[in-house]
């Protein structure tokens, strides 16, 4: 079986963080809290990384999910997961 990783550019997470919030986030840091900066509360946290995870088509385990608080941290998570092949309904 040839699997094939595709890397996720943190410009396609800020896009994707965009069009699932319909909030301007070109300004948020790599490196900033960015659901202090949006105003989000812990269950808007999780529904914003589920609605992610169906964009990106991966599954985030719940230690990363823990541990995103920024732009760099959810880059890396659903690169992570792409990584180690936890693809949402794609073969």
């Amino acid at each position: 079986m040839n699997t094939t990783t595709m890397m996720i550019s943190m410009q396609q997470v800020r896009n994707g963080l965009a069009a699932t919030t319909g909030q301007d986030v070109a300004d948020i840091a790599v490196d900033e809290d960015f659901c202090e900066v949006l105003g989000l509360d812990s269950l808007d946290r999780l529904e914003l990384l589920s609605k992610l995870e169906d964009a990106f088509g991966v599954l985030l385990l719940d230690s990363q999910v823990r541990d995103i608080r920024s732009l760099e941290d959810l880059t890396v998570a659903v690169n992570q997961a792409a990584g180690d092949g936890a693809w949402r309904g794609r073969s």
